[in-house]
């Protein structure tokens, strides 16, 4: 039996971190929860968990001195993941609560989710609840690692007011809507990835997704 894949579940002080270290455990992986430097950079995997609020995810990420850690980790060209509040910070900045830098990872920014369709029809904020994944499969996305997986219009577990927007329209790799609008579900550059939806509160559907971004 071969050697479980080590898998770095990023502790600065928010997300569901035991929900996120059971889940890889589920996928036959091997999760460590810390903020330790020395195994954060030697980790086969990153992940950054997040619930809350995004400006004071980011300040906790830089007084803790992870946003550099981070940085240094993918430049070992290894897979990241950012779930939920986690994949926001992967953006330039964020209108919550005023303007907020991110990790500038994924060119674009996070905005609010719009309170209403283009029809003018009103919905609930936050939303919250589940929804099915859509594809991209842009000939352009070769990268697209959620291409060869069975996980179109299955569904996810979302919470949240805030999405992602990239500039750059073939890093959204998977979409979702609520009440018609469209809100992007997965974002992915290179070997970074991020998931609006929370895959350790998504069922077996939530476990493939994992599988899928360990295999990379």
């Amino acid at each position: 039996m071969g050697t479980k894949k080590n898998v770095t579940i990023l502790d600065y002080g928010l997300g569901n971190l035991l929900s996120v270290s059971r889940a890889i455990e589920n996928c036959g992986a091997q999760p460590h929860i810390t903020d330790k430097q020395d195994e954060i950079i030697s980790s086969d995997y990153l992940i950054l968990p997040g619930v809350g609020n995004f400006s004071i995810a980011a300040e906790e990420l830089r007084k803790r001195g992870l946003e550099e850690m981070i940085l240094k980790f993918l430049e070992k060209e290894r897979p990241l993941l950012g779930i939920c509040l986690g994949m926001q910070l992967l953006f330039d900045s964020s209108e919550e609560q005023g303007l907020h830098k991110g990790l500038g990872i994924i060119s674009g920014s996070v905005k609010p989710i719009p309170n209403q369709n283009r029809e003018g029809v009103s919905h609930k904020i936050p939303h919250i609840g589940w929804a099915p994944l859509t594809i991209n499969r842009q000939e352009s996305i070769h990268s697209n690692f959620l291409a060869g997986a069975d996980l179109s219009e299955k569904y996810f577990y979302f919470i949240h007011s805030f999405q992602g927007h990239a500039n750059n329209y073939a890093e959204c790799v998977a979409t979702t809507k609520y009440n018609e609008v469209e809100i992007t579900a997965v974002a992915q550059k290179n070997y970074v990835i991020g998931a609006q939806f929370h895959p350790e509160k998504s069922g077996k559907n939530g476990i493939r997704f994992l599988k899928t971004f360990l295999s990379q």
